[in-house]
Formats: C-alpha cells, sequence, structure tokens
C-alpha cells in the first residue's frame, strides 16, 4: 500500500502546480462575461514590465517590437489589435477600469495629432508602416467610439493637439489608406504606403487584408456617422476585392495580386474573410439590403469548409509554412462570427455555435482556474518576451470571450467617458512637450523643483538687475547642469527603446522629427562628453524654447530640418550610418557606429539594426 499512496500524492502534487484545462458553455452569457472579466487582467499584465531589464514596452503607446533584427516580440500592428480589445472589453461591459490606461498608451502612439504625427503621419509610412499595419489601429479607434458618446483620446489629461475624437482618428485612418487607391488592376489599394518602397514586390502589391480592412472600417464608420460616403467606398473597394482577388464559384480570397502584371498570389489565410464576412454583416443590419447578407452568407460557407479541422477553426496555410502560434489569423474570424450571429439564419446559428463551442475549447485549454492562460516556453521562442512569456496567448483568449459576450447578446453600448486621470506608469509618465504646455522632464520630480523653476525665472523677469548670493547661484548652477544631464541621458535611452521597437524613425513628442535614433544617440552623447564642466557659468544658461518643427504629411523623406541642421535625402535615405561620411551643411563628420557590448545571456541586448519588417504570420 505505501508505493501506490506515494504514486497518488506525487500525482496530486503534479496537479497543482499544472493547468487544467478551461471549458465554457459558449451560450452562457453569465459565464462568459465572468471570464472574460478574469482574463483581462492578465491581458494587461505584462505590458509594463521588463525582462532581464528591457521594458516590455516601446515606451510611445505600443509593445515592444523586437530584441534583434531576427527576435521578434509582439508586432506593431499587434499592438493596434491589442487595444481594440480592451476598448471592445469595454463596450459591451461598462466596465472601464483599464480606459485611463488604454487611452494614455494610444495617445502616446498618436502623438501631435493635429500635426499628422504619430502612426499616421508620412515617416511612419516610409518606415514600415502600411495600410494594413495602420488599419488594425484605426478598427481600434472605431471600436473605441462605438463605445462612448462623442468619445476623445485620454479625456483625463487635456493637451493641445492630443486629444481628437475616436471617429475622427478612424475616419482619418480609412482616408489615408484610401489614398493609396489607383485604376491598375481595374482598382484596389495598395499593401504598402510608400510608392517608393525598396522592394519592388511590395511597392506594387495590393493586399486583400487592406481592402478587407478598409470594407470593414467603411461598414462601421457609415453606422457611427451616418454618411453614406462610407456606402459608397464599401461598395468600390469590395467588388474590387471579389472582382479581382476571389473565386466566385467557391468565395475564396487570395492573398493579393503584383499591380505591374495583375497576377495573383494564390496564397489563403483566414482573416481577410472574416474582415470581409464581418463588414458585409453591419452593412446588411444598417441598410437591410439584401445582397450584402447573401454576400455574407456565401463568405461564411466558404469560411466553415476551408477554415475549420473537426469543427476547429484553423488556418491550412500554417500547415505549409511556419506560423507564429497563436497566429492572430483567427481574431478577425472570431469577432466576425459574433456579428454575423445576429442576423444569420437558424441554420446558420447553430453551425456558428458548433464551431465556435470546438474553437472555444481549444483556446482554452492552456487556461488556468483563475483564466491566466499566457503558455511559459522555451526562452529561445520567437513572438515571446525574452524569457518564453507567450504573452499573445492572451490575446487569444480575450478575442474569443469577447466575440461570445457579443455573439451571446451583450449589447454594445455608447457611455459617457470617465475624464478621471490616468495612475502613472512607465509608458503614461514618459515625456511629452505640446505647443501650449511642458510636462516634466521625468517622473519623480517634485513640487519643490517646478517651485524653484517659478521663482527663478520671476527673478530673470523682475528682478534681472538683483545681485544672486553665491550660495544661490551655486545651487542654480547644480540645478541646470543636472538637468542638462537628465535630458541627455533620456533622449540617449529613448533613442534606445526606439531601437529596440524596431523603428529607425518616430517622431518626438513635442511635434519635431526624431531622425535616425543611432545617428541622434552618437550625436547627443558626443557634445555631452566634449563640454568642460567650467562651461557652465551661471549667466550662461537660459532656457530657451525650441521651436517646434511640424512635419508636413507629404514632405519628401530628407527635406525636413532638425534642428538646424539640412539632412539631404539622397545621402541619407535608405543608408546605415557605419563609418560613411555624410553633409551637414557643408561640413564633412565622420560617424562612426558603435559596436554593441558582447551579449549577456542574463538579458537581451538592445539591438542596434534598421527597422526590419517582421514576416506575416
Amino acid at each position: 500500500m505505501k508505493q501506490p499512496l506515494q504514486h497518488v500524492l506525487a500525482a496530486l502534487a503534479l496537479a497543482g502546480f499544472s493547468r487544467a484545462a478551461q471549458t465554457l458553455d459558449v451560450t452562457n452569457q453569465a459565464a462568459i462575461l465572468a471570464a472574460a472579466k478574469a482574463a483581462t487582467p492578465y491581458l494587461k499584465k505584462h505590458f509594463d514590465g521588463s525582462v532581464g531589464g528591457v521594458l516590455n514596452n516601446n515606451g510611445i503607446g505600443a509593445w515592444l517590437e523586437q530584441y534583434g533584427v531576427k527576435r521578434y516580440v509582439v508586432q506593431w500592428h499587434e499592438s493596434g489589435m491589442y487595444w481594440d480589445l480592451f476598448y471592445t472589453y469595454y463596450s459591451y461591459t461598462g466596465d472601464g477600469q483599464y480606459n485611463a490606461w488604454v487611452d494614455k498608451n494610444v495617445q502616446l502612439a498618436l502623438g501631435d495629432y493635429n500635426g499628422q504625427m504619430g502612426f499616421l503621419d508620412q515617416m511612419s509610412a516610409i518606415s514600415g508602416r502600411w495600410n494594413d499595419d495602420i488599419g488594425w489601429w484605426g478598427i481600434a479607434m472605431i471600436s473605441a467610439a462605438e463605445g462612448s458618446i462623442g468619445g476623445i483620446v485620454a479625456p483625463g489629461d487635456i493637451s493641445e493637439g492630443h486629444n481628437p475624437k475616436y471617429v475622427d482618428v478612424g475616419g482619418a485612418t480609412h482616408s489615408q489608406m484610401f489614398e493609396n487607391w489607383d485604376t491598375g488592376c481595374g482598382g484596389g489599394i495598395f499593401w504598402a504606403r510608400d510608392r517608393s518602397a525598396k522592394s519592388e514586390s511590395d511597392r506594387y502589391y495590393k493586399s486583400a487584408i487592406t481592402n478587407a480592412q478598409h470594407v470593414e472600417m467603411s461598414a462601421r464608420l457609415m453606422v457611427l456617422t451616418g454618411d453614406t460616403k462610407y456606402q459608397t467606398s464599401f461598395d468600390q473597394v469590395y467588388d474590387w476585392t471579389m472582382t479581382h482577388l476571389a473565386d466566385q464559384a467557391t468565395y475564396a480570397v487570395y492573398d493579393g495580386l503584383d499591380n505591374r502584371s495583375c497576377m495573383k498570389d494564390a496564397k489563403q489565410y483566414s482573416y481577410y474573410s472574416g474582415e470581409l464576412l464581418a463588414g458585409l454583416a453591419i452593412m446588411y443590419k444598417a441598410t437591410q439590403t439584401q445582397k450584402y447578407l447573401d454576400e455574407a452568407n456565401k463568405h461564411f460557407l466558404h469560411i466553415s469548409s476551408a477554415f475549420t479541422r473537426n469543427s476547429i477553426l484553423y488556418d491550412p496555410q500554417c500547415d505549409l509554412e511556419k506560423c507564429k502560434q497563436p497566429t492572430g489569423f483567427l481574431w478577425a474570424i472570431y469577432k466576425s462570427f459574433s456579428v454575423f450571429y445576429e442576423v444569420a439564419s437558424a441554420d446558420n446559428k447553430a453551425q456558428i455555435t458548433s464551431i465556435m463551442q470546438a474553437s472555444a475549447n481549444d483556446v482554452f485549454k492552456n487556461c488556468d482556474s483563475d483564466w491566466n492562460c499566457i503558455r511559459q516556453l522555451s526562452a529561445d521562442t520567437d513572438f515571446t518576451l525574452w524569457d518564453g512569456t507567450n504573452v499573445r496567448d492572451q490575446f487569444e483568449t480575450v478575442a474569443m470571450l469577447n466575440s461570445l459576450a457579443i455573439m451571446s447578446g451583450a449589447k454594445i453600448t455608447q457611455r459617457k467617458q470617465d475624464t478621471t486621470p490616468a495612475p502613472a506608469t512607465p509608458a503614461a509618465s514618459a515625456k511629452k512637450e505640446d505647443t501650449g504646455s511642458k510636462t516634466l522632464m521625468y517622473a519623480g520630480i517634485g513640487g519643490g523643483v517646478g517651485l524653484l523653476i517659478l521663482i527663478a525665472a520671476i527673478s530673470v523677469c523682475y528682478s534681472r538687475g538683483k545681485k544672486r548670493s553665491k550660495e544661490q547661484r551655486e545651487h542654480e548652477l547644480s540645478r541646470r547642469i543636472h538637468d542638462d544631464a537628465t535630458l541627455n541621458r533620456t533622449r540617449v535611452g529613448r533613442n534606445e527603446d526606439l531601437l529596440a521597437a524596431g523603428s529607425p524613425m518616430n517622431v518626438q513628442r513635442n511635434g519635431s522629427l526624431k531622425h535616425d535614433a543611432s545617428l541622434h544617440e552618437q550625436t547627443w552623447q558626443k557634445e555631452y562628453d566634449q563640454r568642460p564642466p567650467q562651461q557652465y557659468q551661471p549667466q550662461q544658461f537660459q532656457y530657451q524654447q525650441q521651436q517646434q518643427q511640424q512635419f508636413q504629411p507629404h514632405q519628401p523623406y530628407g527635406q525636413q530640418a532638425y534642428g538646424q541642421q539640412q539632412f539631404q535625402p539622397q545621402q541619407f535615405q535608405g543608408q546605415q550610418f557605419q563609418g560613411q561620411q555624410y553633409q551637414f551643411q557643408g561640413q564633412t563628420q565622420q560617424f562612426q557606429q558603435q559596436q554593441p557590448p558582447p551579449q549577456q545571456p542574463q538579458q537581451p541586448q538592445q539591438p542596434h539594426q534598421e527597422y526590419a519588417y517582421a514576416p506575416r504570420g
């Protein structure tokens, strides 16, 4: 009896440390809502954390995108999808505990919206933020608008140019995507936003996902605004997609085409079929036009036959190529089923329920009793945190729960916004300067320093002729040297974060252009290191307001002045700063790229490579 008892005890102990798969009746709304409430804190948990001394986010409203050129974390477009999960959760629950935090990060990502900065500016277009990428962020803004009455970004943090209406950002994204429509091959929206993209295959590609996203956005914007121009664009883009990218007999939708030859890429992924189905269901519900429902039924038939195995949703293309897990493709399918369910026939409703039940069981198999579904994978697994924490598992779980809740009858409701400021977080306390106000340089500076600055300003304005005591001058000198050193450390650290995020180009929150992060880091560090201490005489210190430089949305790269130096486009565009000579107002300077220190096994090394657009899937 002793040996069997030991085996039983060992088994019980092991069970205590293992996950027991969650099960959920997809028709039980109360159980679904309880699960969504339990799962959402784990969706937020890791964003503001760090692994190996490296933050999990990029400091400007998105997850860290990559540790190095070949090690991805969460791709930038999926950060847009990530915020959409929170906005959708709020829209049907009214649980607004995450809203201020989400809005603060979206505000950082948008930057100076009035100046067309952030992810909608032209600089982001040439650095790899393509139409399908900004499309996911635009869809998130539409979800936010659907859950709020006249909602604005970050109502608890009012700052000139940084609080646009959600619906306006969604509409602007929709418009910017359509700017890349042309008449080649009968029409269609290009995948890339840069018509001079280095890769010709990228430059001329018109992707199904970009056009499918635009279709869904058109339907939802028409409902939100009542403007029939969105129905016109819906019909135009949908008709082109089905004529040029789809099999008219099966309703299979192909990945895209080359605008030079009009030849289609035969690959098929589920998410563009999902986006089209969602748009059609929404448009039918809004207009009661039968053709939209007829088309929706055909897409559902194709999805249910082509993208299920044993009633579980999956992507067959991932049997042929290595896809990240979860793929993220199915999130659009979950959403489309939830909105199609309301207008579907009884037979289709039954089939949707069967597919979603089997798929939910599969998605929830790694969830513990608290609805934490994040797996701990091998530390070298791509698309995870440095230690193998697979945060995207929770994206999949909440995407499924959101869809099940809406499918079960939970109503999306517009509510009045809460204007309570967001609590301090690493992202929320990031430095940002506006045209009409100046925020503190870093978290932790107290009111005493602010009072000191005020006293100093009054002294300069009204008592300039008064002689300060030796002690006052020394104190002022010490403070300003400290501020100057902090400014340099902040800028250098911020550029390292930008490189870690995988994008060499982003904009400062004061609206001026942030050029190549590696060059900027070297320039500031060199200036700081070479300034002798005796240079800092009290009479030499004057606070100077930097001239705000607005980037013109369609100004060619390289023609924007940074500070007082003009960067020549032919000399900088697409080049690595590795020992090459460049002209700054006629002066030749030599820049040597700093070699990164040897990589330590216990923590990731900050990348110093140019942004490389991650492969699909």
